[in-house]
Order: C-alpha cells, then sequence, then structure tokens
C-alpha cells in the first residue's frame, strides 16, 4: 500500500471512529490501529498522536451534548479533575512502557472493550448501585484511575469512565454521557499535552485524523439513539479485528 492510500486509509478510519465513538464508545480501538499502520509502530508516539484525534472525538460529541442540555458542570467537576491528573501522569508514564508492551495493551483490552459495549444494557441496568459512605473516595479513585488508564493506552476509557459515572456517582443516563464525554475530552487534552512536552505527536497525522474524526462524532452525536448503536456494534467489531490481523501479519 502506498503513502497516499495509507493517508486515505487514515482518514477514513477516523471519521468511522468519530462516528461509532459518539454513539457506542470504543473508537480509540480503531484510530490507534490506524495511526500506528501510517506510523510504522505502535508505541507511546502512537498514543500520543492517537490523542489529537480523541480531543476531536471526544470534543465534537460533547458540543452536541452540550447543547442538547444535558451537561451538568457542577456534577462532574470533581470527577473530571481527578481525570486530567490521572490522564497527565498517564502521558508521563507512557514513554517509560516498552513498544511490544503496547501490542499486549492491544491484546487484552481490545475484546474487553468490545465486550463492555456489547454488554452496555446489563451495566446501565446496575446504574445507581452504589450507596456507600465511601462513594466520594470510589468517584476521585475511579476518576483517577480512568484517566490514567485514558492517558497511557486509551480505548475504552470514555466507557469505563460512562460507567463509573452510571455506576458510583448515580447520575442519570443522559447526564452521565454527556458528562463523560466532557471527561474523555480533557483527558484528551490534558495526555495530549504531556505528550506533546515530551515531543511524541506527530502533528501533521495527528491533524489529518482530526477533521474526519470530528465530522464522525458530530454527525454519530446527531443520530445517537439505540437503533443506532445496534447497527454500529457489530460495525465497530469487524473494523476492529481486520485491523488487529493487518497489525500482526504484517
Amino acid at each position: 500500500m502506498d503513502v497516499d492510500a495509507v493517508y486515505l486509509v487514515l482518514i477514513g478510519l477516523a471519521f468511522i471512529a468519530g462516528f461509532i465513538d459518539s454513539i457506542a464508545g470504543g473508537g480509540g480501538l480503531i484510530t490507534i490501529p490506524a495511526v500506528a499502520l501510517v506510523l510504522g509502530s505502535l508505541d507511546a508516539q502512537t498514543i500520543g498522536t492517537n490523542k489529537v484525534v480523541a480531543v476531536a472525538a471526544a470534543g465534537f460529541a460533547f458540543l452536541v451534548y452540550l447543547k442538547k442540555g444535558f451537561f451538568k458542570l457542577k456534577e462532574g467537576l470533581l470527577f473530571t479533575a481527578f481525570i486530567a491528573v490521572g490522564s497527565f501522569l498517564g502521558s508521563l508514564s507512557a514513554p517509560f512502557v516498552p513498544a511490544i508492551y503496547f501490542k499486549y495493551f492491544l491484546i487484552v483490552s481490545a475484546p474487553l472493550v468490545l465486550w463492555i459495549i456489547f454488554k452496555r444494557s446489563f451495566w446501565l441496568s446496575r446504574a445507581h448501585a452504589v450507596h456507600s459512605p465511601y462513594q466520594f473516595i470510589l468517584i476521585i479513585t475511579s476518576g483517577f484511575l480512568c484517566g490514567f488508564y485514558d492517558g497511557i493506552w486509551g480505548p475504552g476509557g470514555g466507557t469505563f469512565m460512562l460507567l463509573s459515572l452510571l455506576v458510583l456517582a448515580n447520575q442519570p443516563l443522559m447526564t452521565a454521557i454527556a458528562i463523560s464525554k466532557f471527561a474523555n475530552l480533557i483527558s484528551a487534552g490534558s495526555s495530549l499535552s504531556g505528550y506533546a512536552l515530551q515531543g511524541l505527536v506527530v502533528w501533521k497525522i495527528g491533524i489529518m485524523a482530526f477533521i474526519p474524526a470530528m465530522l464522525g462524532a458530530l454527525m454519530g452525536a446527531q443520530l445517537a439513539s439505540q437503533k443506532a448503536e445496534k447497527i454500529v456494534r457489530p460495525i465497530l467489531v469487524v473494523v476492529v479485528v481486520l485491523l488487529l490481523l493487518k497489525i500482526y501479519f504484517d
């Protein structure tokens, strides 16, 4: 595959990822392998460059939910603050992870995140499940851990944030979705700054994927519905499996 064809594949996959991520989550499972294919390796620089795409996907999906009035800053402020701290620290830790471990991350996280996305109704049924005197500690701890995971790796981070807000913070569904997109945006921005400070962002590639991811996220958030989610989940699985096969057999 020549260089121009690789760039076209990246643009197309970034659009698909933004669209899917705004509806069902898991877009990072598409964009990280896509960026890795362009850069020729799966390492900290790939993760850093992908954060440019993550900012687009989370940010523009968040704008749609904000416009629809679902976002409540007060309810998500503390959670998001610890997300930002964890994400920045995760980005600073990534360069110390041997490159081969990122392949292991992909092997483990891809099926786990896909399973969680397909079992979303199961998790939603457990919303508001935790009522504990330690709830404050649970919320800030989950925020930090979600942020650290998102900063050092990423795929499924927004899904884990949403589940934390539903199950631990006891937020209503649409409020939790809106806050999770905001938290995901802050996490992506915080970790992007960490990677950029270390020179681990290939801006040309990131910006090339930014616009299609933005357009996909805007379209997906506008069309978000239970029916749309049932359609995009199988698409997500097919695309992720094809990308994994491409990476491991190259």
